[in-house]
């Protein structure tokens, strides 16, 4: 840089020199001339002739103007140097500034350079950068990017009128003395250059096309404004500078399109993904749909079970070691407005007025006081959705509706943060088609993946149903086969030794005949039964009726009663006299009759059973009857699927136990339809067995 000034330099006193011996050599010859014209003079007029005289004094006159004309042609000529020498100097300054900025694509990185470049290549001491935003409202918002020769670049972004805002609406160059004014609307600026010690600072539009896109703002410690030359040369680069700035915001326009474009795409090709499960593809959705939109949190938000409330399923956030479990985004209400976006057809943007730019150190605390607050926020108690996007720095959202087949499925909710430690705008209605675009796509992959997840679960389940069934098949016959073989036995030894038995032994062959017969028919009851309770509930209202429980067990005790003396069992009953309960007292015999049976079956001879029966009026009347053994237990995986049809435990499948796997399922429904529950309590620990709880209401 100082090379090419002294070129410069040296070009001028060169030209100078030029002009000097020019000027010489046209004195003399001038010279020259007025010596010939005074000799010529001198001898006209010792001869007396008065008529050259005058042509002589003409002559000389005429010389006179030339000489002048010459010198006002050499200095014309001379400032016509100057001025070139100077237009190449602020061309080739020109040419300095903008390479250091012709390759900067990123709008970001645009701005820092361009006011570091005035400070390191044209000796000033401060360089401001002012930016109108698109915005939808009347709040246009101004990115302020500023650097000095003493501070760190520092960026803010304002909203609503100020200045600042005045001055780049202005178009005009304007020379303010700021050190003057008042703390005002732009506070963070006027602390940063009242630390600069600065009073005089000019400003210089930025024009592109007729469209006024900023200022620029430069500004010395020193009192003295700028020279002609200082002012040419920002005016070119203020011209060139809001053309760099346009063509990097197309640049990166056309980023952000390729980005939403490629974010698209990978949401497309999970439409052929047929295995993925839909909460990973939640999380796809919410990942792809932040990248796409430049969010810093997405949310996708499921409608719960009774259609009243909004709850999250998943969300993303750009920082995620920092975030990813330690928000608690809260449930919406769907009478609330911002759940009511749920049934909207087109995104709704949301912005939370009132807040200025925070630092990252800001937003990280806002977050911390989420982490170590209160963790018992909920749907009545807790914040709400804005509350929650205002303490984590939120300044804009956009609420896109995902619909199916017209019907809403989702709300999947973009959020950008008010810091400024990225440069990214508010949301505005401009971003809204990209998110409703982004919202149809994840919609179509979402349905997808929830149709084919019941489809699998579906298939699942009837390969279950399937295999059950086969293993039924399997014990029914062999369920059938063991009865039915005991019946034709003791006929046939009836029929061959009728004559010789006693009537004691007969009696005791009829009587298990009959047993057999007996458990025939209920194990066809309960196929019978099973096949029913799938169409509909066996149980009608008409048939509940107030029964004594008491009553009830003791019919049962009778019926296991050989049972127990056989096995040489104890049996604890303690069922208080009055104690009654709203059944069906037909299928509540049979319940209790499976349940006791399974305790028989699934116990060692001669350990004890118990059936305990007790009120609790809190909080509704009900009576809770326990069926006590100790056999081997049930492990809590199994509990649940012991009351499926045809399940049995693998344990028992291979056991000589016979079962159909029918019993518990029927009592099940059978309970439920009187209005009750059935569970079990067990920890799957050999001797210490299980209790079959049923709870029914208690007769009023």
């Amino acid at each position: 840089m100082q090379s090419q000034s002294a070129r410069t330099q040296l070009q001028i006193t060169q030209s100078v020199r030029m002009r000097r011996w020019y000027i010489a050599i046209t004195m003399l010859l001038y010279m020259c001339g007025i010596f010939f014209v005074a000799l010529a003079t001198y001898r006209e007029l010792v001869l007396g002739d008065h008529t050259f005289v005058v042509l002589a004094i003409l002559v000389v006159l005429l010389v006179i103007l030339c000489l002048v004309h010459a010198i006002l042609t050499l200095r014309r000529n001379l400032r016509f140097v100057q001025a070139y020498a100077q237009q190449e100097h602020e061309t080739h300054l020109l040419g300095v500034l903008l390479n250091q900025l012709a390759d900067i694509l990123e709008c970001e990185h645009l701005r820092v350079q361009a006011t570091r470049t005035l400070i390191s290549t044209l000796g000033y001491d401060v360089a401001t950068l002012f930016l109108l935003e698109q915005a939808a409202g009347t709040s246009q918002p101004l990115l302020v990017n500023v650097a000095s020769s003493t501070t760190e670049a520092e960026s803010w972004r304002f909203w609503g009128a100020n200045e600042l805002t005045a001055i780049c609406l202005s178009g005009q160059e304007t020379t303010l003395n700021w050190s003057k004014r008042h703390i005002g609307e732009i506070a963070e600026f006027d602390f940063w250059w009242q630390r600069q010690q600065g009073s005089i600072i000019s400003f210089f539009p930025l024009i592109y096309h007729g469209r006024k896109i900023g200022a620029l703002g430069v500004a010395r410690h020193t009192q003295e404004g700028l020279n002609a030359s200082d002012i040419s040369l920002l005016r070119l680069y203020a011209e060139q500078l809001a053309a760099l700035l346009e063509h990097a915001h197309l640049y990166e326009e056309s980023r952000e399109r390729e980005a939403f474009s490629h974010a698209i795409a990978n949401i497309a090709t999970r439409l052929n993904a047929a295995t993925i499960e839909p909460v990973e593809l939640s999380q796809l959705i919410c990942e792809e749909g932040g990248h796409a939109l430049k969010a810093d949190y997405t949310i996708l938000y499921l409608p719960d079970e009774q259609d009243e409330n909004l709850q999250p399923l998943t969300h993303w956030s750009r920082d995620m070691d920092q975030r990813e479990s330690y928000i608690h985004w809260p449930a919406i209400s769907l009478d609330e407005p911002d759940g009511q976006a749920f049934y909207d057809l087109q995104p709704r943007l949301l912005t939370l007025n009132g807040t200025k730019p925070l630092s990252s150190s800001e937003t990280t605390h806002m977050i911390g006081s989420l982490i170590e607050g209160d963790n018992t926020w909920n749907v009545r108690h807790g914040p709400t959705l804005r509350e929650t996007l205002w303490q984590c720095g939120g300044r804009s959202a956009i609420l896109t509706p995902m619909m199916s087949e017209g019907d809403p499925i989702a709300l999947l909710i973009f959020v950008r943060e008010q810091t400024a430690r990225h440069d990214w705008r508010a949301f505005s209605v401009f971003d809204l088609p990209h998110a409703q675009d982004f919202g149809e796509q994840a919609a179509v992959a979402f349905t997808n993946a929830r149709l084919y997840e019941q489809l699998r679960t579906a298939h699942r389940r009837l390969q279950e149903l399937d295999q059950m069934k086969d293993q039924f098949m399997g014990t029914a016959s062999h369920e059938l086969r063991t009865p039915l073989t005991a019946v034709q036995g003791y006929i046939e030894l009836l029929s061959q030794y009728d004559d010789i038995l006693p009537s004691d032994e007969r009696r005791d062959f009829l009587e298990k005949a009959r047993r057999g017969c007996d458990e025939l028919a209920m194990l066809l009851s309960n196929v019978m039964d099973a096949s029913r309770l799938e169409r509909d509930v066996a149980v009608r209202a008409a048939l509940l009726k107030p029964v004594s429980l008491k009553e009830t067990i003791e019919n049962v005790v009778l019926m296991i009663e050989p049972n127990l003396t056989k096995e040489r069992r104890t049996l604890q009953v303690e069922v208080a006299e009055d104690l009654s309960v709203r059944a069906d007292p037909m299928r509540l015999r049979q319940v209790l009759m499976n349940i006791c049976a399974n305790a028989l079956k699934y116990s060692k001879p001669q350990t004890p059973l118990a059936i305990i029966a007790s009120a609790q009026q809190e909080p509704a009347s009900m009576v809770t009857i326990r069926v006590k053994d100790q056999g081997k237990g049930i492990a809590p995986e199994d509990q649940e699927r012991i009351f499926q049809r045809f399940f049995r435990l693998e344990v028992d499948v291979n056991s000589p136990v016979r079962g159909s796997g029918l019993g518990l399922y029927i009592s099940k429904r059978l309970i439920e339809a009187m209005g009750g529950k059935i569970w079990i309590e067990s920890r799957g620990i050999e001797g210490e067995g299980s209790t079959f709880a049923i709870q029914l209401p208690m007769a009023g």
